[in-house]
């Protein structure tokens, strides 16, 4: 697709990248064009934004024409590794959901993947339960068949699914240009029965490997989500806590619903008295030393006391800072804005004392 927004660098700093198309390219699958239109009225434009320091990249004295290039290069390659990444995230969902509304089944000794509903917890649910009309909660997820585990090698390769290996072979299936491996298929029946039961999806195997990046560039992709992955889902203490949960949820309001409902009307009023009260916490006026020249003024502090490690550790600070403000201005007399910052330094002391000695004053005062 070619852009018609090409990069924009300062030398302030870092500079935002934005790419647009403005053609009907849907060989790419229509993903990119279904979320550019959450965000667009129109639906055949999409918008990519990174931020890079483009100063460290391009030395200010290259020709405008060279410029050009390497930002086309940057674009292009911006364009493709995001559509990668969007692609990579769309098979892992899929995956992801298809246990949702299947599971695994053996059929002659060989793993295959099942369509079929699970329990009815609609009917368990309280009204509301769910609060999008996107989602519609009607049965749970079915657990897989203990005859299933029967096996040590389908058990080992069943605990092996989203992690590492089974996400690089993944890639493999579905982003490489030569495919995965019969014998790696093989090797991970499992594996092979769950990425086959996508192609009802219209997911077939090399799907995406036209995605005109190097190897090394998709590596660099799929390492990323790969972490990313296993630092979300490093244990399984997420799914625990959730399920947990909604077994509390649903015991409480089936077994007990009176003592349920009296709970979350009180609740609900404490929710509401919060945040009534949130951001008017107790408050004094302090008054600050005068300042050279002005007024005395007052400043709200809270009602933690100012202890004297604090006090001696703000002094220590500043007083050094006045030290080295003061051997500058030896090495430089003419120059006025070592006077300002040791006067700045000293008036921060002063504060720091007068609130301190204020503190002591009120603590004193609450405890007689």
């Amino acid at each position: 697709m070619p852009f018609t927004s090409p990069f924009q660098s300062t030398a302030a700093g870092p500079s935002t990248v934005t790419a647009s198309s403005d053609d009907d390219d849907t060989s790419s699958e229509t993903t990119i064009s279904e979320i550019g239109s959450v965000f667009d009225e129109d639906p055949t434009k999409d918008y990519r934004t990174c931020s890079v320091t483009m100063n460290k990249i391009l030395r200010t004295d290259l020709p405008e024409a060279i410029k050009n290039i390497i930002f086309g290069k940057l674009n292009d390659a911006t364009h493709r590794s995001t559509d990668y990444a969007l692609n990579y995230y769309l098979v892992l969902h899929l995956l992801l959901l298809k246990f949702r509304d299947g599971t695994f089944a053996l059929e002659n000794q060989t793993p295959v993947f099942r369509d079929a509903p699970g329990f009815a917890i609609a009917r368990l649910l309280p009204a509301g339960y769910v609060k999008s009309e996107h989602c519609n909660v009607t049965h749970s997820a079915l657990p897989i068949p203990t005859a299933f585990f029967a096996s040590t090698n389908l058990a080992q390769d069943f605990d092996l699914l989203f992690q590492k290996s089974h996400l690089a072979l993944m890639q493999s299936y579905f982003f490489g240009v030569q495919g995965a491996l019969e014998s790696s298929l093989t090797a991970h029946p499992v594996q092979k029965a769950l990425f086959q039961s996508l192609i009802p999806c219209n997911v077939t195997p090399q799907k995406y490997n036209a995605h005109g990046l190097s190897s090394a560039e998709c590596q660099n992709v799929a390492n990323k989500i790969q972490t990313n992955i296993g630092n979300m889902w490093k244990g399984n203490k997420i799914f625990k806590h959730l399920l947990n949960k909604l077994l509390y949820a649903l015991l409480s309001i089936h077994l007990a619903p009176d003592r349920e409902a009296q709970r979350q009307e009180a609740k609900t009023k404490r929710d509401k008295g919060k945040s009534k009260d949130k951001g008017k916490g107790k408050e004094r006026a302090t008054p600050l030393p005068p300042s050279a020249g002005g007024p005395s003024t007052t400043q709200s502090a809270s009602i933690k006391p100012f202890t004297r490690n604090a006090f001696r550790n703000i002094r220590r600070g500043e007083t050094k800072k006045i030290n080295s403000y003061q051997a500058k201005k030896e090495q430089d007399p003419s120059n006025p804005k070592w006077d300002s910052k040791i006067q700045h330094c000293q008036s921060r002391i002063d504060r720091c004392y007068h609130l301190y000695k204020n503190s002591v004053s009120c603590m004193h005062d609450a405890i007689l």
